[in-house]
């Protein structure tokens, strides 16, 4: 297995708990670090450590790109009230369901000439896996609340494939 260069990262039950932010009404307000809510009062939780996560996997020289089945501008707007966006090298975004011409799109675009033993894939949901390796290879792919219960977790899971 090649180092990890870069993480393909889902949002939606991953990095925050809402199954589907695209079904919310902006704006959203932040209520505390960890917490927004839309203009109609529904909240949201960022999972812990969420932050640090990306900070350090990030130092660790690991681009770090967001993969979601969302519409981008609300999934953008909540990213920007949790003060999230500056983490992401890049957002890719769209609303459909074919998360590996989505990732295959995003790594021609943005140059990132990688092996697929290099590039992780986070999701908490497994439905993409298949369509993602027929499309761009065998990533490694890390299921959240399965493989790992906290971004902490996360990160020692990420740091063993770096070493």
């Amino acid at each position: 297995m090649g180092r990890i260069k870069v993480l393909f990262l889902d949002l939606d039950g991953t990095v925050w708990d809402h199954l589907d932010i695209s079904s919310l009404k902006p704006p959203f307000t932040r209520i505390s670090d960890n917490t927004i809510v839309d203009s109609t009062g529904v909240t949201v939780h960022l999972h812990q450590n969420v932050r640090r996560f990306l900070s350090e996997i990030r130092e660790l020289g690991i681009k770090v790109i967001a993969l979601s089945w969302n519409v981008y501008d609300i999934a953008y707007q909540a990213l920007q009230a949790f003060d999230l966006v500056k983490y992401f090298d890049a957002l890719y975004i769209e609303p459909h369901p074919h998360k590996g011409y989505l990732m295959a799109r995003a790594l021609q675009e943005l140059n990132l000439n990688v092996k697929p033993c290099e590039v992780l894939y986070v999701d908490d949901r497994d439905i993409h896996i298949d369509e993602i390796k027929a499309i761009v290879g065998d990533v490694v792919f890390i299921q959240a609340w399965k493989h790992f219960k906290s971004f902490n977790e996360l990160l020692d899971l990420v740091k063993k494939l770096c070493s």
